[in-house]
């Protein structure tokens, strides 16, 4: 629809059941099932077959890049491969890179103006030019199985990880069995073990020099939020890791 001139520039008819629309500058990204297509928003055509099964991580709507993989699903574990950046304009392939990555991957934030961190089975920098950077090997999800019936059940992920906590030298992230402290290279600096069979989605923030986390006794997986863990609250020292308390 044209807000000037107050006319429909075009139109498409399209099935709810499995065709999603989502803008991303002048070009639109569509779902028609498992296939993912890019489209030109100002004509509603389709300019570029991206594939079946990939998902977007991120993009750039301004540069007009795209960071995706493509969604395997193998025994017990749905895993991502192919991580790359495609130009949104051509559907060029500008560098790819292998990843463990997990379905659920998301962009977490931004280390520089180039690079970017995203989690999933771990922590991993970005950069987005040419795809490289490091990795820290750190649990951040659980498997989490749906009751759909009194024998059978759903396989699905649940994350369990807190958001990236950033000074001027370091980060730290709680995952599924750990809180980490590392420094903008991706080298460990501390570790502290968490009871994993409580630990769920946490929040973490600094008090002077300590590292406060609340766990927050739930998570989300792709049903929604579910209960999960037990909701507690830790402190840890920021310089040592270890742990001053824990109270549920």
């Amino acid at each position: 629809f044209d807000l000037d001139t107050h006319k429909v520039r075009w139109s498409k008819t399209l099935n709810p059941n499995r065709q999603k629309i989502h803008k991303a500058g002048s070009n639109m990204f569509m779902y028609d099932g498992n296939k993912l297509y890019i489209l030109d928003s100002q004509t509603g055509e389709e300019k570029i077959y991206v594939g079946r099964k990939v998902e977007v991580a991120m993009y750039n709507s301004r540069e007009d890049w795209s960071m995706c993989y493509n969604v395997r699903h193998g025994e017990k574990r749905i895993k991502a491969k192919n991580f790359r950046c495609i130009d949104l304009n051509t559907g060029e392939v500008r560098w790819s890179r292998d990843l463990d990555l997990t379905y659920e991957t998301e962009v977490s934030s931004k280390l520089d103006d180039s690079t970017y961190l995203f989690v999933g089975n771990g922590i991993h920098s970005v950069n987005k030019n040419d795809g490289t950077g490091w990795d820290i090997d750190m649990k951040t999800h659980r498997f989490y199985y749906h009751p759909i019936g009194v024998f059978s059940e759903i396989v699905d992920i649940a994350n369990v990880h807190s958001r990236i906590l950033r000074d001027s030298t370091s980060l730290l992230m709680a995952g599924a069995e750990q809180i980490v402290k590392f420094d903008l290279h991706g080298n460990v600096i501390w570790s502290t073990d968490l009871p994993s069979e409580k630990t769920s989605h946490s929040l973490v923030c600094c008090d002077d020099d300590r590292v406060l986390l609340v766990n927050r006794g739930f998570t989300s997986t792709g049903y929604g939020f579910v209960t999960y863990g037990r909701p507690f609250i830790a402190a840890f020292d920021w310089n040592t890791g270890e742990m001053l308390y824990l109270h549920e």
